[in-house]
């Protein structure tokens, strides 16, 4: 999936198009906020706190009961 500045470069929109939602003042600052933390992949996740903050006790798997790792991918469906 890559990351915002990989996605934008790969020009399959413009970046007017791409970055309209941040430009278009539509949304409350907490809601622009909360998505862009989801883009810089902050949010944290049980792989999240596994893996970046270096908790081993944690579990990395989703805790819906799957057994798949769980990512902001895997939790908002992109990485399907």
């Amino acid at each position: 999936m890559g990351d915002m500045p990989t996605r934008l470069a790969k020009k399959t929109l413009t970046r007017k198009r791409q970055t309209y939602w941040l430009t278009s003042g539509q949304m409350f600052p907490e809601t622009e906020g909360f998505l862009v933390a989801i883009q810089d992949r902050v949010i944290p996740t049980n792989n999240n706190k596994r893996f970046i903050h270096r908790n081993l006790q944690q579990s990395h798997k989703c805790r819906y009961g799957c057994q798949d790792p769980e990512t902001i991918q895997h939790v908002t469906g992109n990485g399907l």
